[in-house]
């Protein structure tokens, strides 16, 4: 049966695909989206690298990632979200994503000149070899999370921010000033702090680092985003910088996070490697953000396997950006039980993590 009053607990990425989808639906008017923050998008949706990349391993979470650079390049969209700036990625030996990119036409090799002249800042890794991603680049955060909320409200999502959950209940959602919520279904969609929220230890919750060189007039802001998987980093243009990452990973916990100080010559090591000629370069910001790690690297959508009326959209790992807008659409579709590719369905059923 279709559900009735939805609550959605997160007002990042994820919750406002879903709300948006619901409200493409029809739905909106029986769904409530609760952020603890007083603002949209602040934690690991405002803190990422905005980058797309549909290169991925896990083939669902790649074929989600497909179907939302799709939607992110739409006509329809009044504002652009995507700078289609390109993406360069070293790999060593043919990576698993690749043969599915050349169908598509969306992929080609690159090295000596061409490489060049697309990428003149970057050395990737000794054997290695650099496929060029034309259509991918910089995602507009800020512009994405506006045009979810957008949508959401117009149609009839109502969206209180500033609400922390204390604790779920069967059917009912308990909010930090007391206000208990009624649901026939909840929503889990609050990034790293899904598993404090369901009791679970479904997730692994983590920071990664990255930073943004000061401003230099040898940055050209339409090189291509650099991604090397073998040396683990990768680079885009940003703020007449660089921004950049050493791609670390390290458990933490999502309350109280802060950076790690040791991070910072791990990722001077790395640019000394891949962009030796700005590896001098001042540092004008740098920051942890959160990413909740599934363990098979695709997110879990759908119903609880052992508590009917929760529903899970959490685990992007990293990919929050790039899945975006085809999260919300799949989700909207279980929860109001329209038909779903039942492979997709199963595969990012939380039910196949059964054991934990």
């Amino acid at each position: 049966m279709a559900s009735e009053r939805i609550v959605i607990i997160g007002g990042g990425v994820a919750g406002l695909a879903l709300a948006q989808a619901l409200a493409d639906r029809g739905a909106g008017g029986r769904t409530t989206l609760i952020e603890a923050e007083e603002g949209l998008g602040q934690h690991s949706s405002g803190k990422n690298a905005a980058i797309l990349r549909t290169a991925i391993p896990a083939p669902l979470t790649r074929r989600l990632a497909l179907e939302s650079a799709a939607r992110l390049r739409s006509a329809h969209l009044r504002a652009p979200l995507l700078d289609e700036v390109g993406l360069c990625v070293a790999c060593a030996g043919e990576p698993p994503w690749l043969a599915e990119h050349l169908e598509a036409d969306e992929v080609y090799p690159v090295e000596g000149r061409e490489l060049a002249r697309l990428a003149p800042h970057w050395h990737p890794t000794k054997g290695t070899r650099v496929w060029y991603l034309p259509r991918q680049g910089r995602i507009d955060v800020a512009a994405l999370i506006e045009y979810l909320a957008k949508g959401a409200r117009a149609g009839g999502v109502e969206l209180r921010l500033g609400e922390p959950v204390r604790a779920l209940g069967r059917g009912r959602v308990t909010l930090a000033g007391g206000e208990t919520l009624q649901a026939d279904s909840i929503v889990l969609a609050a990034g790293a702090w899904v598993d404090t929220l369901a009791r679970t230890r479904l997730l692994r919750v983590t920071r990664r680092h990255l930073l943004v060189t000061a401003p230099d007039p040898r940055v050209d802001p339409r090189w291509p985003v650099v991604w090397d998987d073998k040396a683990e980093f990768y680079a885009r243009p940003e703020s007449a910088g660089l921004l950049l990452s050493a791609c670390d990973i390290s458990d933490c916990e999502p309350d109280g996070l802060q950076s790690d100080p040791s991070v910072m010559a791990l990722l001077a090591r790395k640019v000394a490697a891949s962009l030796p000629d700005y590896a001098e370069a001042g540092a004008a910001h740098f920051w942890p953000g959160l990413r909740a790690l599934a363990p098979d690297d695709t997110p879990l959508i759908g119903p609880d396997p052992h508590r009917e009326g929760l529903f899970w959209m959490a685990g992007l790992g990293g990919h929050g950006m790039s899945l975006s807008l085809s999260i919300g659409e799949v989700a909207a579709d279980l929860l109001l039980d329209r038909a779903v590719d039942p492979l997709l369905a199963a595969g990012l059923a939380p039910g196949r993590f059964a054991h934990a």
